[in-house]
């Protein structure tokens, strides 16, 4: 590519002229970097979203019953998610390409208030991924007689075996709020605010307990010969 001097006016005025010289030669010099910075404007993505409302459209519709043998009746309206009692699980599930949807599998937080409508057992045991679709736990919350609070399972231990296990007692029709935060190296978990999960996964076995709430991946919600409702559920991604 030949450089051509740019066109500098003859003017009368020798001041004037200098002048104008400079600014279009300057200008000339300046062209082709913010060509440059344009076309790399161009290229650049997004940043990827950061809070996602899962009960509000468009995520609302991807909500479906788990599929659970023998579970009863889900409803979702007006943000609220509610499992009937089943026989003896109820359950619903986030369906569709979780990619497509932009949802984290690490790193994130979710967030949810649930009540026990009815019963005396779990009645909101979340179940979400640490990493992946083939990797995920559960949070139970109100389970083994309607006080236990731990993840399952944990190096093969389910919540009632391994050292997340709390207790909470859960009152009838009062609506309870959730965080649970997902990190590479550890799960946490508080119920209206107080710690009830602090631990360690960094090179533990995760998995499911050996019964139906497999249905519920990669994220659901399933309730034990309980009404259950959730609503408010929210996802944040976390900075890393």
């Amino acid at each position: 590519v030949t450089s051509r001097r740019p066109f500098c006016p003859q003017n009368p005025k020798p001041q004037r002229a200098t002048i104008l010289c400079e600014v279009i030669q300057r200008v000339s010099r300046a062209l082709p970097c913010l060509a440059v910075l344009a076309l790399a404007g161009c290229d650049a993505k997004p940043p990827p979203q950061r809070e996602f409302a899962l009960l509000e459209p468009p995520l609302a519709a991807h909500w479906q019953a788990a599929g659970i043998p023998g579970e009863g009746e889900v409803r979702i309206a007006e943000g609220v998610i509610r499992l009937a009692p089943g026989s003896p699980m109820t359950g619903a599930r986030l369906a569709g390409d979780w990619e497509a949807l932009g949802l984290p599998w690490i790193d994130y937080a979710l967030t949810f208030e649930a009540r026990r409508v009815e019963g005396q057992d779990f009645f909101a045991t979340c179940t979400f991924p640490v990493g992946s679709p083939e990797r995920c736990v559960s949070l139970v919350i109100g389970g083994w007689g309607g006080g236990l609070v731990g993840i399952s399972s944990i190096d093969h231990f389910d919540a009632s075996q391994n050292s997340t296990r709390g207790e909470m007692r859960f009152e009838n029709g009062q609506w309870y709020r959730v965080r649970l935060e997902v990190r590479s190296d550890d799960l946490r978990v508080w119920i209206n605010d107080a710690p009830m999960v602090n631990t360690s996964i960094k090179g533990r076995h995760l998995g499911l307990r050996a019964d139906d709430i497999d249905h519920c991946v990669p994220l659901g919600f399933a309730s034990f010969l309980s009404v259950g409702e959730i609503r408010a559920i929210k996802l944040e991604r976390l900075s890393r």
